[in-house]
């Protein structure tokens, strides 16, 4: 019988290009390379541009405003334009710049009002600084003038310039607004006391050019203790006197008491203590050093003090300290006071 036999051998097939088929792409293989290049592409457009002279951070100072950029970002000296918007509003142009987000600031104390930071337009940056103004307790007294600095880059505008050279004091009256203080028997309150002496004190200083006084707060507000210092730091104060009137259990009690928390300020508390035993009733005086918030880790140059003239709780502190006279005869004693210690620093100055 004839056997059939069956070949396991094949035909050779026609070798086909797995992605190719009559001429088109196959639609799996069209998806990958897509895919690959926009793996490599779609990165590229999405990395954002390199950033220029990106604004870090503005500082805001008793005569100086300065603008920090961040030094990842400056390549090169920026190109900038400062000019007058008006008698109290200057701007500051950067090119090329850029900024986080915008921003205002706004300030109570200082020459300064407000400071702004805004885009302006694409890869341009604008600060505008508005100035207290003319006429006003701390006002703008000569055109402020800009410099660029390196290491770190940053742009400084300076104005009132007279500051460098006078003697900043300052006054700082004690508690206000829904604080009163101690308060005497009749209702006289420690906040209202102190308040007129401050002003009294700022009142006599107008003769002194060399001499600037600041308050704390010049109406029955409240302001915080950290606030308190803050403004004395911001001055960089050569003197600050934290101005008080006593209470106490013991009604007896009727003295003057000077505080100081560190050792740069015990001389002002002696200098202090004295003036107000030369010229006020209660007689005795002393000086204790306490680190009360409002003078520890205070900066002044020259030292910082917490004063209490006398006792509201006494009856005899109370009628002195209603009287206008005496409130003047205190005003009187930190005058002299700061004068002396002025007077002192010059002459080591010339030593």
């Amino acid at each position: 019988m004839e056997k059939n036999l069956y070949s396991t051998d094949r035909p050779a097939e026609k070798i086909v290009i797995p992605f190719y088929r009559k001429g088109s792409f196959h639609a799996s293989y069209i998806f990958l390379i897509i895919a690959g290049a926009a793996f490599l592409i779609i990165p590229k457009l999405l990395e954002e541009p390199p950033r220029y002279n990106v604004i870090k951070r503005i500082e805001n100072g008793r005569n100086t405003v300065t603008v920090y950029l961040d030094p990842e970002t400056v390549q090169e000296r920026p190109e900038f334009a400062f000019d007058s918007l008006d008698t109290d509003k200057y701007r500051l142009e950067i090119i090329n710049s850029d900024i986080n987000y915008d921003y205002s600031m706004n300030y109570d104390y200082g020459s300064i009002s407000s400071i702004e930071r805004k885009r302006a337009e694409e890869k341009t940056a604008h600060i505008l600084l508005t100035f207290n103004s003319a006429g006003s307790f701390i006002s703008l007294k000569d055109s402020p003038d800009l410099e660029y600095k390196e290491d770190p880059p940053r742009f400084e505008i300076n104005f009132n310039k007279y500051l460098n050279e006078t003697f900043v004091v300052v006054i700082d009256p004690g508690h206000g607004g829904r604080h009163s203080g101690a308060v005497g028997r009749n209702g006289t309150k420690e906040k209202n006391v102190v308040l007129d002496i401050a002003l009294k004190l700022e009142k006599l200083m107008e003769e002194r050019d060399d001499i600037l006084i600041v308050l704390t707060r010049r109406t029955d507000r409240n302001v915080s203790i950290s606030r308190r210092k803050e403004i004395s730091n911001y001055w960089l104060a050569d003197l600050f006197i934290s101005v008080h009137a006593n209470g106490a259990y013991n009604r007896a009690v009727n003295q003057s008491e000077v505080y100081y928390a560190n050792r740069n300020s015990q001389g002002l508390a002696r200098i202090i203590r004295d003036e107000f035993q030369r010229r006020l009733p209660n007689g005795r005086g002393v000086v204790r050093r306490v680190g009360y918030g409002v003078i520890w880790n205070n900066r002044a140059n020259y030292g910082a003090v917490l004063t209490e003239a006398m006792y509201l709780s006494n009856s005899k502190g109370e009628s002195y300290l209603a009287t206008d006279s005496i409130r003047m005869k205190i005003a009187e004693a930190l005058k002299e006071s700061i004068i002396r210690v002025l007077d002192s620093v010059n002459i080591q100055g010339e030593g």
